[in-house]
């Protein structure tokens, strides 16, 4: 069966087993990502490691494989892996799902902000909805459950529908905007990443789906022997695993790079001159641009 993501973001789950007590505010029937980042201020990311795995957004589709306990194993086709050839595997919340619509609008945008406002609900960077129509009070939306909704027209951005683009300047700028948002190990949306989340959702608010994971993104993209703004670092973690990503942004010999850091408790996504240590575990530079 398929269904798709009826609130603005749900945590997507190794296992119904997976999540504790300090989890109750994002597996809650109307998750509050916000309360559930503060309750994570004290554990360093690691302790969600083998737990979460990514988030999915409002209205992207999930095949459903099998429910039980209140609890739905899926499939995230817009995530592509390696676990799974269908797409991105895990468990989620059943609440957090509603039967897919039919036909799909001609027409679609993204939310291009960090986040959004329609009606009584936040959505997130990212996700991607049917345009009803357009109004002077904004760009009016489909929303799960036949719901219409209606978004500023500084919040979103037409859907541009192709796998690559050539415009690196605008794909960096759009993810500059996460300069300064902590670190989330599984995160894929507006309110926390880790390091292939937000390379993830940063294409995708360009239209061009690449895998989830930094393990997959290094197969699927175009190697480059030098890498231009716009491009990605991969780097290993010493047992010659693909562990950490990052985006180019200039080409010269302090390499700079916008990324997701993991490490430390606190640890926020920054921009800056790559220090040795990493240097020395950088494996290649690739590309998901024209």
């Amino acid at each position: 069966m398929t269904a798709r993501i009826s609130v603005p973001v749900t945590t997507v789950w190794s296992s119904a087993d997976a999540p504790r007590p300090q989890d109750a505010a994002i597996i809650a029937t109307r998750p509050d990502p916000v309360a559930w980042n503060a309750a994570l201020l004290d554990a360093p990311p690691s302790a969600l490691h083998g737990r979460t795995v990514t988030q999915a957004l409002l209205g992207e589709p999930a095949h459903v494989r099998a429910e039980r306990d209140g609890w739905a194993e899926v499939i995230l086709p817009w995530q592509p892996s390696s676990a799974d050839p269908a797409g991105y595997p895990g468990w989620i919340p059943a609440a957090h799902l509603t039967d897919a619509e039919g036909a799909v609008s001609s027409s679609r945008v993204v939310v291009s902000v960090p986040a959004a406002d329609v009606g009584d609900a936040t959505l997130s960077y990212g996700t991607i909805l049917d345009v009803v129509d357009e109004t002077t009070d904004g760009v009016r939306v489909s929303l799960p459950g036949g719901r219409v909704g209606t978004l500023a027209e500084s919040a979103v951005a037409p859907l541009a529908g192709h796998r690559r683009m050539s415009d690196p300047e605008a794909l960096l700028d759009s993810a500059r905007q996460f300069v300064g948002l902590r670190y989330l190990w599984g995160g894929t949306s507006g309110w926390g990443m880790d390091c292939s989340g937000f390379v993830h959702l940063v294409h995708r608010r360009f239209g061009i789906t690449i895998p989830r994971d930094a393990s997959d993104q290094i197969g699927a993209a175009s190697r480059t022997t030098t890498a231009s703004p716009g491009d990605l670092y991969f780097f290993e973690n010493g047992n010659a695993r693909i562990s950490h990503v990052g985006f180019a942004t200039k080409a010269d010999d302090e390499l700079p790079m916008l990324h997701a850091p993991d490490g430390g408790r606190l640890q926020y996504i920054e921009e800056r001159p790559m220090e040795q240590s990493r240097r020395e575990r950088l494996v290649s530079s690739g590309s998901f641009l024209s």
